[in-house]
């Protein structure tokens, strides 16, 4: 059975790891990968990697915690929507009153300018607030890769859910980056090394005893850019344990375990028990706890 990953996994993994609830076929996947590698470079702090293991008392040997105070993500009720910020809605569109498939979602978090939706989609959501409801009517363009939707107007129906700064991820990204690494644990470093090579393997033609370069080979990446990636993850770990630490907070307490629960069944599982069983690691497990506890922190400590 091949292994599904959650949702998120790391900030660092998004741009290349396969999801769980949606996972393309290994030659897509591959393809994917590729595109990635030459298009994408990775960036990691420039510091050591040390053969020392870590742990919650040398936290500060290893980072230097950024700030996760004060970071601005939810605008008051009544802030009317501007560009640059993120709304939350739920929306369903119709042609000549009919519904169409794919034109439907819920909780939707979009950025206000990003251009992700049609020409004018975000424009008519600027200037309204939370709990209304908005007809944004566009008409897709004449060459769009559906032919039942190329060149026809279409009626949305949007609600607003919520306004936003800025997406709780994207406040995640600004913590993360703001924190800095002194030096990478080796332990840490090759764990998750072997974890993510292991789930990449999963999901290509490889043989059981396939080495780093013959499995990165075909995903078409390169060592460095893999090892970047792997150096990334250890530090968004490392910040992670550091604001539990600093907070007191224990993976053990009620608020930390209902919390992971609520994100594992958003994330398309039954229960965390269901995401072991369909392969997630315990690893995996506990790191997505970590950063919901640490985007709930966010929240909790955005600048009013």
């Amino acid at each position: 059975m091949k292994k599904r990953s959650l949702a998120v996994l790391t900030a660092a993994m998004v741009s290349l790891l396969i999801t769980g609830a949606s996972c393309a076929c290994a030659d897509e996947a591959q393809s994917e990968a590729a595109d990635l590698s030459e298009e994408m470079t990775i960036d990691a702090d420039d510091a050591p990697v040390v053969d020392l293991s870590f742990d919650e008392d040398t936290i500060g040997d290893f980072i230097e915690l950024g700030a996760y105070k004060g970071l601005k993500i939810e605008a008051a009720p009544d802030t009317p929507a501007e560009m640059g910020m993120t709304v939350n809605i739920d929306f369903t569109g119709s042609i000549d009153g009919e519904e169409f498939d794919g034109g439907s979602a819920e909780d939707f978090e979009l950025l206000l300018g990003s251009g992700s939706f049609i020409d004018n989609f975000e424009d008519q959501l600027v200037g309204h607030k939370a709990g209304e409801t908005v007809d944004v009517t566009v008409t897709f363009p004449e060459d769009y890769g559906s032919e039942e939707l190329a060149g026809k107007k279409a009626l949305f129906k949007c609600r607003i859910n919520s306004v936003c700064y800025q997406s709780v991820d994207v406040a995640y990204a600004q913590f993360l980056d703001s924190c800095k690494v002194r030096q990478y644990p080796k332990d840490l470093v090759d764990k998750w090394s072997d974890l993510y090579l292991d789930l990449y393997s999963s999901y290509v033609d490889t043989e059981a005893d396939a080495s780093k370069k013959e499995i990165l080979d075909a995903f078409g990446l390169s060592e460095s850019y893999f090892d970047g990636i792997v150096l990334n993850a250890v530090k968004e770990l490392m910040a992670e344990q550091a604001v539990l630490t600093a907070e007191n907070i224990s993976r053990e307490s009620d608020e930390y375990q209902d919390a992971l629960e609520q994100y594992i069944i958003k994330s398309g599982y039954d229960s965390v028990d269901d995401a072991l069983d369909m392969g997630v690691t315990p690893e995996e497990i506990e790191h997505a706890g970590d950063m919901r506890a640490v985007m709930d922190l966010l929240i909790r400590y955005e600048a009013s």
